[in-house]
């Protein structure tokens, strides 16, 4: 057998006395460090993810050059998030990693990929404004910062803080030109705010000038349903009938269309001097 191969059969501290042999005698300067770091990359590609893990972590304890920490805490963290789904663990590591990382580019990197867990994974979306906030500084792209702001607004949107939401995306659309893409995506949560505080009339307005302005991609989104049920909360229902005529063959659910088209139309029979009304 191999003495790479040995070194991989070995546990515990037994690994790290060999290891000192095999650097004496072959001159090899490996650290016990980078051999668990090694040994971890060895069993990620054998789809050892929780043993992989616990290497790295070891890696991360024994050695004492801050980049192949670094490179563990990182590699390490990925393990955790997107094969063991400890999000927590990976968020951990995430952030030891800040303490080795000097270059802004990558410095924002790992911020970004702690807010995005807390974001996504761990549904912190308090810990998560704190962190897209921190993002803004560090970086010098515009639609870096406008991804990072229209991130803010959604966590207070789903914080139901809804005025902090509205400040956070108007401050965010004076900082985009017309018809560019981040403007869609704050146009949308604004229409989605408006909806959440019963501010339909407003809603209908933002929702409307989303389909002017952005036609097929408001297709591929939920805008006409939106509309729809602005127009309907409205008890504009021919409207809201209209749009969903409109654009049902743009929406997934047909068959749901349908059977809200056919409920809007009772609601519209039952007006006040709509035609068929019992009286």
């Amino acid at each position: 057998m191999s003495t790479k191969a040995c070194l991989l059969e070995l546990k515990g501290p037994a690994v790290l006395i060999v290891a000192a042999a095999v650097l004496f005698t072959s001159g090899c300067t490996k650290s016990s460090g980078e051999i668990y770091r090694d040994r971890a990359r060895t069993e990620l590609k054998a789809g050892n993810y929780a043993k992989a893990a616990d290497l790295f972590d070891k890696s991360v304890l024994y050695s004492e050059d801050q980049e192949v920490k670094k490179e563990s805490l990182l590699e390490g963290a990925a393990v955790y998030e997107n094969s063991l789904k400890k999000f927590t663990d990976a968020e951990d590591r995430f952030r030891k990693a800040l303490a080795f990382a000097k270059e802004d580019g990558e410095i924002s990197r790992i911020k970004q990929a702690i807010a995005d867990i807390l974001f996504y994974k761990l549904l912190d979306y308090r810990k998560a404004v704190g962190e897209y906030q921190s993002l803004l500084p560090l970086v010098q792209n515009e639609s870096e910062k406008s991804k990072f702001r229209l991130q803010i607004a959604k966590c207070y949107f789903y914080l139901n803080e809804f005025d902090q939401s509205l400040v956070e995306i108007e401050s965010g659309l004076a900082k985009i030109e017309d018809g560019a893409d981040e403007q869609f995506d704050f146009l949308e949560l604004r229409g989605q705010v408006l909806l959440s505080r019963k501010n339909f009339e407003k809603a209908v307005d933002v929702f409307q000038s989303i389909l002017a302005g952005f036609p097929e991609r408001a297709k591929k989104a939920k805008i006409a349903l939106n509309l729809s049920l602005a127009f309907e909360e409205t008890s504009q229902f021919s409207k809201a009938i209209e749009v969903l005529t409109t654009y049902r063959g743009h929406i997934e659910d047909g068959e749901f269309v349908d059977q809200k088209i056919e409920r809007l139309k009772i609601r519209q029979s039952q007006l006040p001097g709509a035609s068929g009304l019992r009286k």
